[in-house]
C-alpha cells in the first residue's frame, strides 16, 4: 500500500472565536480533505490556537500552538513562529499548504527558517492588491505555488510582478454539504427570490432592490427574501421599500441558523448576488449544490461558477435593469433544465470530490517540479 503524502495546512489565529467550535465547523465541512486521501494526501492542520495541544478528528488531526489572536501578521509572536517551524520540521510533510496571501511576515519567516526543505503553496482567500504589497516581492517569489479560487483574481497580482503566472493554480475554497431539496415547484406568477449577504455598498444590496422594482412590474406577486448578519443599510433599505411600495415584495429576514438556511434555499426558485468582491461566494456555492439556479454579478469568482453565464446568468455588476432583465429571461425559460444544470455544475466543479481532486492535482504539479 503506498504511503500517503502529508500535507501540512498552516492557519495562523485569526480572531478570539472558539477553537473548538471552529475545529468541529471544520471538521464537518472539509470534506474534500476525504477525497484527497483517496489520492494519496493525508492533511495533516497547524493552528494557533488559545492553548497546546494535539487533537485528532475523524477528518484531520492538528496542532494547535498556543498565541494570540493578531489582525496583523506582522505582529506574530517569535515564540509561535518557532513552534510552528519545529512541529513542520518534526513531521516532516511533504509539502506546506499555507493560508492568507497577505501573511507575508509569517510566510518569509517560515521560508527562512526551513531553507527550502519543503514546497510552499500559498492560499489567498480573496485578498485585494495594493500598492503597498510590492514589498512582499521577494517572499512571493520564493513561494512555488499560489491558489487562486477562481481565473482572474490573479491578474493584479501578475501585473505589478508579485506573484509569477506559471505559479497559479486555480481551486475552490469551499464546498457545501448540504442535501438534496424536494422536488421544486415552480410558478411564474409567484417568483421566489433569495439574496443571502450583509444589507451593505459591498453587497450590492441596493442593485437588488432596485431590480426588484423593475421586476414588480411584470411579476406583481414576486417575492424577494434577504438573510444577513450586519445590516448598515437597514435604513435606507425600508425607506426605499417604503417609497416605492415593495414592503410586500421585499422580506428582511436578518440572521438566521445555519440550520434553516437548508429550507430557504429549497423554497426559493432563483438566488441573487449583486456583490462587488468575494473571495469565492460561500452562499453561492451552497444554492448551487442543491440545484437553485444562481444570477450572480460578473466578477471573477461568479464568472467561474456559472462559466460565463451558461450557468444560470451574470449581469453587469452595479446595473438594477441588468439584473432585471437576467432574471426575467431565467424566468421565462426552462426553469427545471436551469436548475439541472446548476446541479450539474456544482457536482462537476464545486463539490467536495471536485475540490479534494483539483487541489491534487495542484499538489502533484509543485511537488513534480519542485
Amino acid at each position: 500500500m503506498t504511503e500517503k503524502k502529508k500535507v501540512c495546512h498552516v492557519f495562523r489565529r485569526y480572531s478570539n472565536q472558539s477553537i473548538d467550535k471552529l475545529l468541529t465547523h471544520m471538521n464537518q465541512e472539509f470534506t474534500w480533505f476525504e477525497h484527497l486521501r483517496q489520492l494519496g494526501y493525508e492533511p495533516l492542520l497547524v493552528k494557533g490556537s488559545d492553548r497546546n495541544e494535539v487533537l485528532q478528528y475523524p477528518n484531520f488531526s492538528v496542532h494547535l500552538i498556543k498565541t494570540t489572536a493578531m489582525q496583523a501578521s506582522w505582529k506574530i509572536s517569535n515564540v509561535f513562529v518557532h513552534q510552528v517551524i519545529d512541529t513542520i520540521r518534526s513531521e516532516a510533510p511533504a509539502l506546506l499548504h499555507m493560508h492568507s496571501l497577505l501573511d507575508v511576515p509569517f510566510i518569509y519567516r517560515v521560508q527562512r527558517a526551513l531553507k527550502g526543505r519543503f514546497p510552499i503553496i500559498v492560499q489567498d482567500h480573496g485578498s485585494v492588491y495594493a500598492t503597498r504589497h510590492q514589498i512582499y516581492r521577494p517572499c512571493y517569489h520564493k513561494v512555488d505555488g499560489f491558489i487562486f479560487n477562481s481565473p482572474g483574481q490573479e491578474l493584479p497580482w501578475n501585473k505589478f510582478g508579485l506573484v509569477p503566472e506559471d505559479r497559479c493554480f486555480f481551486a475552490p475554497e469551499a464546498t457545501s454539504n448540504l442535501g438534496a431539496c424536494h422536488e421544486r415547484v415552480f410558478d411564474k406568477a409567484t417568483p421566489n427570490l433569495l439574496v443571502v449577504g450583509n444589507l451593505s455598498h459591498q453587497k450590492g444590496t441596493m442593485t437588488v432592490i432596485q431590480a426588484i422594482r423593475i421586476l414588480k412590474a411584470e411579476y406583481p406577486q414576486i417575492r424577494c427574501r434577504f438573510i444577513y448578519k450586519s445590516a448598515p443599510l437597514l435604513e435606507e433599505v425600508e425607506r426605499y421599500l417604503s417609497d416605492h411600495d415593495l414592503k410586500a415584495s421585499v422580506e428582511l429576514l436578518g440572521t438566521i441558523s445555519h440550520e434553516q438556511m437548508h429550507s430557504h434555499f429549497c423554497d426559493a426558485d432563483l438566488y441573487l448576488s449583486a456583490s462587488g468582491k468575494e473571495g469565492s461566494g460561500y452562499s453561492a456555492i451552497e444554492a448551487m449544490s442543491v440545484g437553485l439556479i444562481p444570477v450572480l454579478s460578473d466578477i471573477p469568482s461568479f464568472v467561474d461558477f456559472t462559466e460565463n453565464g451558461q450557468v444560470g446568468a451574470l449581469f453587469k455588476k452595479d446595473d438594477p435593469i441588468d439584473l432585471a432583465r437576467k432574471v426575467s429571461d431565467i424566468l421565462n425559460a426552462d426553469v427545471k433544465r436551469k436548475s439541472l444544470e446548476t446541479l450539474s455544475k456544482f457536482n462537476r466543479s464545486l463539490s467536495a470530490k471536485a475540490v479534494g481532486r483539483r487541489l491534487a492535482e495542484v499538489y502533484a504539479k509543485v511537488l513534480n517540479d519542485f
